[in-house]
């Protein structure tokens, strides 16, 4: 359920960024953002709008911000790792989701590249008032991003800890929190 309303059909008030950054190989970097604005205009009702029938009014601002301005006819084969992670952040804030799903989004990334994109999403979701959804094994971006963690310790996910990361600890006792938090749990297996 979302917002008291059963989920069954997808949302267009929901935006998804991937690990793989899941861009069409055969369109261009400005048809990879549109299409976020597409897909928001089929369930809305329009399943036959073109990228140049959508309404783009994020669109350049996007751009703009992510430093997309010089490649938006450029093809994923022709972007860095970096770039073509901008694109699907883009696609994803251009259509104002009020419902954010990240997949380990920033884990290829290099250092500077991955704070200057957790710095646009934390004001994105700051601004708006966006629901942020993360999955990370950083427990670095999870704290930079999240209210809230839940640490799952095995691969049945039967394990779980809730933390909530707004408590007044500075950053590095949150970090020691959940290293000490895990490194318990590890113990108890290795004795059972």
């Amino acid at each position: 359920m979302v917002e008291g309303t059963l989920l069954i059909k997808p949302r267009r008030t929901t935006g998804l960024i991937l690990q793989d950054y899941g861009l069409l190989p055969w369109a261009t970097l400005r048809q990879n953002i549109l299409l976020g604005l597409q897909v928001q205009q089929f369930y809305s009702g329009n399943p036959f709008a073109s990228p140049i029938q959508v309404q783009t009014p994020n669109y350049p601002l996007w751009v703009q911000k992510l430093g997309l301005e010089n490649l938006q006819e450029k093809y994923p084969h022709q972007l860095s790792g970096g770039q073509k992670q901008r694109v699907a952040i883009a696609r994803a804030l251009v259509s104002q989701p009020n419902l954010l799903l990240l997949d380990e989004p920033f884990s290829a990334l290099d250092g500077p590249t991955r704070e200057a994109l957790l710095q646009e999403i934390r004001t994105y979701t700051a601004e708006n008032g966006t629901t942020l959804l993360l999955v990370t094994h950083s427990i670095s971006e999870a704290i930079d991003l999240c209210e809230k963690a839940i640490i799952f310790q095995d691969a049945a996910n039967n394990r779980f800890q809730f933390i909530d990361l707004r408590a007044g600890n500075s950053r590095e006792q949150k970090i020691a929190q959940i290293r000490q938090w895990m490194s318990e749990d590890l113990l108890k297996d290795v004795a059972a």
